[in-house]
């Protein structure tokens, strides 16, 4: 929890940050963000199965 939360609570909200979901602290929000994941709809709109690939450093880039 972090004490400013009640102070920026309502702009986190504006901006559907990451950080709004419970355990994601600093670390977690970076690692989202250097995939392109910026927000909650990001998140939401993830296909996880491709998610899964990339984590495991397939190559998912469709080169014809």
């Amino acid at each position: 929890m972090c004490r400013w939360r009640e102070w920026c609570g309502d702009r986190l909200e504006e901006v559907s940050d990451l950080s709004l979901i419970s355990g994601v602290g600093a670390g977690r929000r970076s690692l989202y963000k250097a995939y392109g994941i910026n927000d909650l709809h990001d998140l939401a709109g993830l296909d996880w199965r491709t998610a899964a690939l990339v984590r495991d450093k397939v190559d998912v880039e469709v080169s014809w």
